[in-house]
């Protein structure tokens, strides 16, 4: 993907995996007038229509399952009445192991996920080549498995950490509750310090 940058003459140029970047850095290298500067190879990861009650560290040690968790902030709203209010919307930076579904069941609660290049998934199975709307497979949000949906679930919840069932999870409690070590993007309050400074 080609993005024009301020700079005159500047392009953002993002591959869709480290080999097309290789070969494609290694092309571009050879051309004259051309300078290649490889830059961070980090993505920023939008996270929305998560309950505020989801906590931060939970939402960052289940993007952890995909790379390696950097930054993370929430987003406000930038201009008008409501400028410096949260607008439901967390970003991580992230450097990708592996692509992250479009649609995760975090905490219990749905959640779409949206960065640069994501490849498009259906947000019931997670499967990319159709939408949600001809979906053949249905994905049930409390035991994570294909063939049925929530509301119809006769089975126990299953943690989307570790696949546990009965409502718990079997990763050990200090990897579960040690917070992913990231540090925050800007000195956001959480909803819960916002709200009790209303």
């Amino acid at each position: 993907m080609l993005q024009p940058l301020a700079a005159r003459n500047t392009y953002d140029l993002k591959f869709r995996s480290d080999a097309a970047r290789i070969q494609g850095v290694s092309r571009l290298k050879g051309l004259e007038g051309l300078t290649v500067t490889p830059c961070d190879r980090s993505v920023v990861v939008t996270v929305l229509y998560l309950n505020f009650e989801v906590d931060q560290g939970l939402v960052a040690r289940v993007l952890s399952q995909y790379g390696t968790v950097s930054d993370m902030r929430w987003v406000t709203y930038q201009e008008g009445e409501l400028k410096g209010i949260l607008n439901g919307k967390r970003q991580f930076r992230m450097v990708l192991k592996r692509e992250i579904p479009s649609f995760l069941f975090i905490g219990g609660s749905e959640a779409h996920i949206r960065y640069f290049g994501q490849p498009r998934t259906c947000f019931r199975c997670s499967e990319e080549g159709h939408e949600a709307m001809s979906c053949p497979n249905r994905r049930c949000g409390k035991c994570l498995q294909v063939g049925h949906e929530k509301a119809e679930c006769p089975n126990e919840v299953r943690c989307n950490l570790c696949g546990g069932g009965g409502g718990t999870c079997l990763v050990p409690a200090p990897l579960r509750t040690q917070p992913v070590p990231v540090r925050m993007w800007g000195q956001h309050m959480s909803p819960r310090s916002q709200a009790q400074n209303l």
